[in-house]
């Protein structure tokens, strides 16, 4: 390559096949409204709760994490502010409350 005073340009490339729907589909999910919430939360009653439950789990020959009960915890919270869970419409003339919850981690 030159050196500090060499022109570079840039590369246009067309792309094709499956690198076209790829980054279509890339696109269009950039355009989903995200929810983004911070809070600090104590988790001691989580903690004991788990603890408490980890010989039915061995009994079960289930290793019981956090996510299935934070993933309830969330639910909850849906049903209880469904603001939350919804949905508006394209032009904002409608908000859809959704009745499951979908939640993906």
């Amino acid at each position: 390559m030159g050196g500090p005073s060499a022109q570079v340009e840039d590369t246009v490339v067309e792309i094709k096949g499956i690198a076209k729907v790829m980054v279509k589909t890339m696109t269009a999910a950039q355009q989903v409204p995200r929810f983004t919430y911070h809070d600090e939360y104590s988790m001691d009653n989580i903690v004991q709760l788990k603890n408490m439950m980890k010989q039915l789990g061995k009994e079960h020959k289930v290793k019981l994490t956090f996510m299935p009960l934070l993933i309830k915890a969330a639910s909850q919270a849906m049903a209880e502010f469904p603001m939350v869970n919804a949905h508006v419409n394209a032009d904002c003339t409608s908000v859809t409350y959704k009745a499951a919850h979908n939640i993906g981690i």
